[in-house]
């Protein structure tokens, strides 16, 4: 598969349903955190263990926390745990600081958040990826739930995505005016893509106006 990136970035894939807990302190460091980002990615179920210990020994000696996506497309519902922690805990920080990114996640309502079984207030944001989630430092041994009752997969914003692309790209002005209407004047990716490929545009050009047509649902 081919993608195209402008120097200063580099592309991270995630599969559907895939959760990654993340250090939020940017140094190089082996200590455990005490706030935690956790990037969970829509679409299908999903699991992952997170393990933490000491790291002094070369057995495993520490805590185990299970985090899960339940992906309901039935009844177009969603449902985030992340379990208390088992094992051994005395490496673990007293409290914790998670905020949680749901990629590519789109709710008309704010989902309900659980802390130990009780509702629990938490600041939802709408991010250019899906919805944030942060909650305050809490007890590490807490278990959290996290439930959307209506839920959609977000749709890539094609219109804007290639509106910072032609801002950033270095082709003649008219080009730039020509490919912004036929975008803007057409819906279908495909037919847009069909109308760009008659300008006889460079052929990086078109791979990555194609890239970012073709990653979004065809109408």
């Amino acid at each position: 598969m081919d993608v195209y990136r402008s120097l200063d970035s580099v592309p991270v894939f995630a599969k559907a349903g895939a959760i990654i807990p993340m250090d939020t302190d940017v140094k190089n460091s082996v200590d455990i955190p005490e706030a935690l980002t956790v990037k969970v990615f829509a679409g299908a179920d999903g699991y992952f263990s997170l393990y933490e210990d000491s790291g002094e020994t070369a057995e495993f000696d520490g805590a185990k926390t299970s985090m899960t996506l339940k992906w309901k497309n039935n009844d177009s519902s969603a449902e985030f745990l992340i379990q208390k922690p088992e094992g051994d805990l005395s490496d673990l920080p007293q409290e914790r600081q998670i905020t949680i990114e749901f990629v590519g996640f789109s709710s008309k309502e704010e989902p309900q958040v659980k802390v130990n079984g009780e509702d629990k207030p938490a600041t939802v944001d709408t991010t250019n990826q899906g919805l944030k989630v942060t909650l305050p430092n809490l007890p590490t041994e807490s278990e959290y739930v996290v439930s959307f009752k209506s839920i959609e997969l977000k749709e890539n914003n094609v219109k804007e995505r290639i509106e910072t692309l032609l801002d950033e790209a270095q082709i003649d002005f008219i080009v730039k005016e020509k490919i912004d209407r036929i975008i803007f004047e057409e819906d279908n990716s495909q037919v847009v893509l069909g109308h760009l490929l008659a300008l006889n545009l460079d052929t990086d050009l078109i791979k990555v106006l194609g890239e970012i047509l073709l990653a979004a649902p065809v109408q």
